[in-house]
């Protein structure tokens, strides 16, 4: 009996064949938990690698301007204030209205006041020219009212007077006693300019005196022309009180003048003047704090 009881009794069951069957799964869980927690810290090492700022690709540094040399940053100030000036007047003269090959050199000499490119000068436009070429109020006025009561009423296509020039008309202004550079269409001749110039500097200096531009101006005075006698005499005072430099007045200025140059050039001397004086008392105020 006691050996079929011991044979009837059931094994017992081993602990570790539920154990065996459960292993592969919590395996994969617990692989899904160790990658979850490195994804995770890779997430939260990055994020402090950016807080850092201790990435491997940085963000460049802005350039910043040495305000030491203050002689160097005014100078690259002018330079670039100067090429932009000297593009935006390059615009100007060969924009849609103010073509050079439609225009004659005298046309560009005064389109220099036209600011808005329209063909005509007024009176504001003729004294705002002055102005920004650094005459006073008193010889801006004058000039002003002088070019425009001698000059608008030859320009106008009506006859009806007007105040207002229209610079396509603008050769009927030529008067007479003058250096004859310019033909009667206001073409400028560089020969006549040479030979004219040679009368008042033989000696070929390349420039001229005060006492020279009136004795120039005697030579092409022209019987019974007074008008145009005076108004040459006028028209070369302006030029030297304007572009002359310790008392005498170079033979390129004077050309500049013909070609319709030479307002666009003192324009812009005038404003790099101004800019550098703003530099510089920028740097005193700084400098007094």
């Amino acid at each position: 009996m006691a050996d079929t009881a011991t044979q009837q009794q059931p094994a017992p069951a081993t602990r570790h064949s539920k154990t065996d069957k459960a292993s592969p799964i919590k395996t994969e869980q617990r692989a899904e938990s160790d990658g979850k927690k490195s994804m995770g810290q890779q997430k939260e090492q990055l994020k402090g690698s950016k807080s850092n700022g201790s990435t491997s690709a940085p963000a460049p540094a802005k350039k910043q301007i040495d305000m030491s040399n203050s002689a160097s940053f005014s100078q690259g100030l002018e330079d670039k204030h100067l090429r932009s000036q000297m593009e935006f007047q390059r615009e100007l003269r060969e924009s849609s209205v103010h073509k050079p090959k439609e225009m004659s050199a005298m046309q560009k000499h005064a389109a220099f006041f036209d600011t808005n490119h329209d063909g005509y000068l007024t009176m504001r436009e003729t004294f705002s020219g002055f102005r920004r070429l650094g005459f006073n109020l008193l010889m801006s006025l004058y000039a002003t009212v002088i070019i425009h009561f001698t000059m608008a009423w030859l320009t106008s296509d009506s006859w009806f007077p007007t105040l207002t020039i229209n610079l396509k008309n603008l050769h009927r202004c030529k008067h007479g006693s003058d250096t004859q550079a310019y033909d009667r269409r206001g073409r400028f001749h560089p020969d006549r300019f040479e030979e004219s110039w040679r009368q008042c500097d033989p000696d070929d200096k390349g420039y001229m005196t005060f006492w020279d531009m009136l004795k120039m101006t005697e030579k092409n005075k022209e019987a019974w022309d007074v008008f145009g006698y005076l108004a040459a005499k006028l028209e070369w005072f302006f030029l030297f009180v304007l572009a002359s430099e310790k008392g005498v007045i170079l033979k390129e200025t004077v050309r500049e003048q013909y070609d319709g140059t030479l307002f666009y050039r003192i324009e812009q001397e005038r404003k790099a003047k101004a800019l550098r004086a703003r530099i510089e008392k920028s740097k005193n105020a700084k400098k007094n704090k």
